[in-house]
């Protein structure tokens, strides 16, 4: 690290990271940028298939196939960081699940409960298990937790995934005061619309939700945004770089928003019919949620506790159906809307 008033530094050689749901999406180009940045790279997947898929394209990089929400599994997360890295500079927090959409007065309460559980309780999962080591590096170490616009604005018919979102911006902010005496910095980003996939999922199940077409649905997503475009999965992961290199050593308690300044969320379409029940949003192994999965898709494994996740149809396609309670279907990390 430079000295205060010194060149910046950009220098992520040897660090230590951990990124969970790094098999896909935003997770993976994270993965793809920290191993680029010269770091040592760590990632967890509930997806077998995009967990070996990452690992075979990035030989340097290790992981552990697993859920985020399983405090057994992640249990096997650390011990495997301790075995590979044999420590941790920087905990990249980016495991979630899309959740159900609908009016809230139609989720079934297991979703709910299951939306809660990947989005946040999981961060708790990894915080107490590495924020110890996290303490102990002498690198300027930090965490990243991955939020989402809709953690800035309110989400119609995204409500469990919306008040997840918001729960991690209060997180970060009153980490950063906690662990700021002992050198760990906590940042969050925001992601807005992510281009792929699965952000075609999420307009294709909102627009059956609220009775418009896709392409009425993507042009309202895109009268959002002040840029009139997506971001990529690439600008969410050089943030990430930014957030965790000596560039941003003063940088804490900040909640970042990499969204093409998203001016709302509330639909502008109008409305054809009154949503009948819901659809719920599956995210097929995108990677912001690993040990989840990462925003923009491959095929997801079932989850081995409690089976596949449930979740939203290929874009135009049919609705999917009802998930059964207690049924997962793996999230593409947390990212997007």
């Amino acid at each position: 690290m430079q000295a205060s008033g010194g060149p910046p530094c950009f220098d992520l050689g040897n660090m230590r990271v951990l990124v969970t749901a790094g098999g896909s999406g935003i997770g993976r180009a994270m993965a793809e940028g920290f191993v680029a940045a010269g770091a040592r790279v760590h990632v967890t997947d509930i997806a077998e298939t995009a967990l070996h898929d990452t690992l075979a394209a990035l030989p340097a990089v290790t992981g552990t196939l697993g859920d985020a929400a399983r405090i057994a599994d992640v249990d096997r997360v650390r011990a495997d960081v301790l075995a590979r890295l044999g420590g941790l500079d920087i905990l990249v927090n980016n495991a979630g699940i899309a959740g159900p959409t609908g009016g809230v007065d139609s989720y079934d309460d297991a979703e709910v409960e299951q939306t809660i559980q990947v989005n946040l309780t999981s961060h708790f999962y990894f915080l107490r298990r590495f924020v110890p080591m996290l303490k102990a590096s002498p690198r300027n170490p930090s965490i990243i937790a991955m939020s989402s616009v809709a953690g800035r604005l309110g989400y119609s018919y995204r409500t469990p995934y919306a008040a997840t979102k918001w729960a991690i911006v209060g997180l970060v902010k009153s980490l950063a005061a906690e662990l700021g005496p002992d050198g760990v910095r906590v940042n969050a980003i925001l992601p807005g619309p992510v281009q792929g996939e699965r952000m075609d999922r999420v307009i294709a199940d909102r627009a059956r939700v609220t009775g418009v077409s896709f392409e009425e649905m993507r042009d309202d997503y895109l009268k959002k945004v002040s840029l009139r475009r997506m971001v990529e999965a690439a600008d969410v992961a050089n943030m990430a770089l930014f957030l965790a290199s000596d560039l941003a050593r003063n940088v804490s308690g900040q909640v970042i928003g990499v969204d093409g300044n998203m001016e709302y969320t509330r639909d502008g379409t109008r409305r054809r019919e009154k949503p009948q029940g819901h659809h719920h949003l599956r995210r097929d192994g995108l990677g912001p949620h690993a040990l989840d999965v990462a925003a923009s898709g491959t095929d997801a494994r079932p989850d081995r506790r409690t089976g596949d996740r449930g979740g939203p149809g290929r874009g135009g396609g049919p609705a999917p159906a009802r998930p059964r309670p207690g049924r997962r279907t793996p999230d593409a990390g947390s990212g997007g809307v």
